[in-house]
């Protein structure tokens, strides 16, 4: 991960665990955009989908267009 801005969250891409369930980890950054902690394990739908938006923005970005 890169620079981030103060005070937000990202979300992982999605991923399996070695229990086999798909979930997201959500890493927090706070003043000066330096890590502060990550939520792991999140397995709610709507979540995992926000990892994957994030993974296709990631890859439209690195992909050029």
């Amino acid at each position: 991960m890169g620079k981030h801005t103060p005070n937000t969250s990202e979300p992982s891409y999605p991923h399996e665990g070695k229990f086999g369930k798909e979930h997201i980890d959500v890493y927090h950054f706070g003043r000066g955009g330096k890590k502060t902690g990550t939520t792991k394990h999140i397995t709610d739908p709507g979540m995992i989908r926000w990892g994957e938006k994030k993974k296709e923005y990631d890859e439209g970005k690195a992909g050029g267009k």
